[in-house]
């Protein structure tokens, strides 16, 4: 008996915890770690691109991996804009001074 937690037999790799009837999901390719670090600095530098980017991984599939990148995306995105925001107000205040 293959116990419960096997994703596939350790003899044969057959699958197993197979649903009959039921549609297969297919196999969602990993991040690589180049196209990671392409997206975080994205989400900083366009953070429209970075909130697309986060929802779209962490809405679809079921692979953790790719959802734990889209909330870093959406969490890096927000933070660019609230430093935009931040950095743009100081730049108004220094050049328009405190009227």
């Amino acid at each position: 008996m293959i116990p419960a937690e096997y994703n596939v037999c350790p003899f044969c790799g057959a699958p197993q915890n197979v649903r009959y009837g039921q549609p297969q999901m297919p196999p969602v390719e990993p991040l690589g770690s180049g196209m990671t670090i392409l997206l975080y600095v994205l989400s900083f530098l366009i953070p429209i691109v970075g909130l697309i980017a986060g929802i779209v991984l962490w809405a679809t599939g079921p692979d953790e991996s790719r959802k734990h990148v889209g909330m870093i995306c959406i969490l890096i995105s927000i933070v660019g804009w609230v430093l935009t925001i931040l950095l743009s107000w100081i730049l108004y205040v220094l050049v328009m001074g405190f009227h």
